[in-house]
């Protein structure tokens, strides 16, 4: 939520010099008008206002980049207080994965915890989730990873425990961390903490099973982001070491997946980036911006406050690619199965909160200064 003011100066506004023209040197506060379409109303608070009206310099309109990181410091307030979030989606659970630092020689990916805790927010306060529905995980080792989703030969693991088994449920399942091919078998691995990139086949996730185990699941849809790549290089170097210098390509799940959308950072030949000024992956941080509403706005989408996977598409393909292009003189563009008219989250109405204060003076400058503060969602 972000904090504007507007300043409109009239010079020579009045001739006079009345008693009650002294009076409103001082100030005249109109009240505040409220249009409430949303629950966060109260955000605004009174210091806020007071701080505007006497110093207006420190609330200029912020550009660009300071908006976005305002909204980037609202994102990840990881300590969420349980009591105070209200779940309207009781059946809908979600899984964050953030593996960050790795065993041995695997270089770290950094801002891991940073997209995990990001997502975490985002499901909760837009998607309406209870933080007791998420399966909130860092540092995810073989055996934790396989207890969630289960593995090759079953997918009853602890999501599978607690979803609704009369088939109420929605998930999410969100994943930032290293992914590596497969040397063996060419397959795509999500790789754990304990796990060693030269041999994915022994204690790799494979993503195929993932996905296949999600798909088993008896749910109305099942949601995957995955900011990972698997073509074994990252932003600090290869991960194996034996195919140094080489690109590889490792298999992408195809499906068939009939509830399943699936959002990956990059191709499989392809590298996922770091945004070092977010702090954030790449493909996290548009992300978070298009589900948050900016692919519904402009020229990738129709503004009905409903974030579809096309918008989502053609958001990351004209933003997060340029990105990537000009940041890191690279290719990377998002990897992408699923229905492109299913919507991906509904926006909450906007806010509008319009303070006005009128500073009248008539001596000796004969100026009227209007101060209009207002709140954007």
């Amino acid at each position: 939520m972000i904090f504007h003011m507007e300043k409109f100066v009239s010079r020579n506004a009045t001739r006079g010099n009345s008693v009650i023209g002294r009076i409103l040197y001082q100030a005249l506060i109109i009240p505040f008008v409220v249009i409430m379409l949303s629950g966060d109303a109260l955000a605004v608070q009174h210091k806020s206002f007071l701080k505007c009206f006497n110093d207006p310099a420190a609330c200029e309109q912020p550009s660009l980049e300071a908006d976005r990181r305002e909204r980037e410091r609202e994102r990840n307030r990881a300590n969420i207080n349980k009591s105070a979030v209200k779940s309207d989606r009781p059946y809908d659970f979600a899984v964050i994965i953030g593996n960050q630092t790795y065993q041995g020689r695997i270089p770290e990916v950094e801002f891991a915890h940073n997209d995990a805790d990001a997502m975490k927010n985002l499901i909760i306060r837009r998607m309406g989730l209870s933080p007791d529905n998420i399966i909130d995980l860092r540092e995810v080792t073989s055996a934790k990873i396989e207890s969630v989703f289960g593995n090759h030969r079953t997918h009853e693991g602890k999501l599978w425990r607690d979803i609704d088994p009369e088939g109420r449920s929605n998930v999410t399942v969100f994943y930032s961390g290293h992914g590596v091919p497969g040397l063996k078998d060419q397959q795509s691995y999500l790789l754990p903490v304990d796990a060693d990139p030269e041999a994915p086949e022994m204690n790799g996730f494979p993503l195929k099973v993932m996905l296949e185990n999600l798909e088993k699941l008896n749910v109305r849809s099942v949601t995957v982001f995955i900011d990972a790549c698997f073509s074994g290089q990252t932003q600090k170097g290869y991960l194996i070491k034996s195919a140094s210098g080489m690109i590889l390509k490792p298999k992408m799940p195809e499906g068939p997946f009939t509830r399943m959308t699936v959002l990956a950072a990059a191709k499989s030949d392809q590298v996922a980036s770091w945004d070092e000024n977010s702090e954030h992956g790449l493909f996290t941080r548009h992300l978070l911006d298009a589900l948050y509403g900016a692919a519904d706005a402009g020229d990738t989408g129709n503004n009905d406050q409903k974030v579809t996977l096309n918008e989502v598409q053609s958001y990351l393909d004209k933003y997060m690619t340029s990105a990537a292009r000009k940041m890191y003189g690279r290719h990377q563009k998002a990897w992408i199965r699923g229905d492109g008219n299913r919507v991906l989250i509904e926006l909450e109405s906007r806010l509008l909160l319009l303070g006005i204060t009128i500073l009248f003076a008539t001596y000796p400058s004969n100026s009227l200064e209007l101060y209009i503060f207002y709140l954007l969602n």
